[in-house]
């Protein structure tokens, strides 16, 4: 689904910009921000109206609880913001899906990407949040979302099976990192690959036939894998060394034995555009329920 989108345009209708004039307050960058739902219930809207660092007229809008409304309720609102479609653009946009019974140290472990070179780790109390990418313009991470929903009190937090693990997997798209810039053209992110180059891999131990100094430095690997995660780890060390130790220690892991983010977050995102809303879910993906889609 769509968790979170932010569109500007040159163009605004006379009536929401003589109400933001009138009602709204400075924000940083724009000369007025408003929240339209306050004066217009139907409209789960902050317009940022007029930015200041632009040459020209830039408006900004931001839609509170995105993933409720469904891409044609969302085309409504900015037509009758905004005029016409044609001259918007896509600012930021976040996807994301929840995948239940697969924790975020599973993903810590097993998940890099490779030329990525900005990421975090954040450990709070029991949970944990893996940013693969952390750029101005793109993030990709795993977080605990059941966490998230317990510490806000949620009714979510019964989401599935409350004593499964609910792990979320997010990509975030910013400015120029925005793959399809065109509001008009959104329908194309249910067809585009929006994860990128996510490699799954495992540790490769042989006792039987490696020596003591190979086996000690299996478990070395280990040891810095469970700490900082595959990602962080692979970027300890120059690029040629991280390939012999790729081919020495690490395995790609079988399909059956990761989930199919691409595929699980491009029918989550054709959902939201055909405004099937669908949240909270559950859905077993294939046999078993190793991998399962909230």
């Amino acid at each position: 689904m769509i968790d979170r989108l932010v569109v500007i345009s040159p163009w605004i209708r006379k009536k929401f910009a003589d109400l933001a004039l009138e009602h709204g307050k400075p924000a940083r960058g724009y000369k007025r921000m408003l929240r339209l739902r306050e004066y217009k219930p139907d409209f789960p809207v902050c317009l940022y109206l007029h930015g200041l660092k632009t040459r020209t007229p830039i408006h900004k809008i931001e839609f509170e609880t995105v993933r409720w409304l469904g891409l044609p309720r969302v085309a409504e609102l900015v037509e009758a913001i905004f005029g016409t479609a044609e001259r918007v653009r896509i600012y930021r946009l976040d996807a994301c899906v929840d995948i239940c019974g697969t924790g975020v140290p599973f993903f810590a472990r097993n998940c890099r990407v490779p030329g990525a070179q900005s990421f975090a780790l954040f450990r709070k109390r029991a949970a944990m949040s893996v940013y693969l990418q952390n750029s101005s313009i793109r993030q990709l991470l795993f977080y605990n979302k059941r966490a998230e929903y317990r510490t806000k009190h949620s009714p979510l937090v019964n989401i599935g099976n409350p004593g499964e693990p609910l792990t979320r997997f997010e990509v975030r798209f910013i400015g120029a990192g925005v793959p399809v810039r065109r509001f008009t053209e959104i329908s194309r992110y249910g067809e585009i690959n929006l994860v990128g180059p996510l490699v799954f891999s495992r540790l490769r131990v042989d006792p039987d036939t490696w020596t003591p100094v190979q086996f000690l430095a299996a478990e070395g690997l280990r040891a810095l894998i469970r700490k900082y995660g595959l990602h962080a780890t692979s970027k300890m060390f120059s690029p040629p060394r991280w390939a012999s130790i790729n081919k020495a220690f690490l395995v790609p892991m079988a399909k059956a034995q990761m989930p199919n983010l691409n595929l699980l977050l491009r029918r989550s995102v054709r959902d939201w555009l055909a405004g099937r809303i669908r949240y909270p879910r559950l859905r077993e993906i294939g046999e078993g329920r190793e991998h399962q889609e909230c």
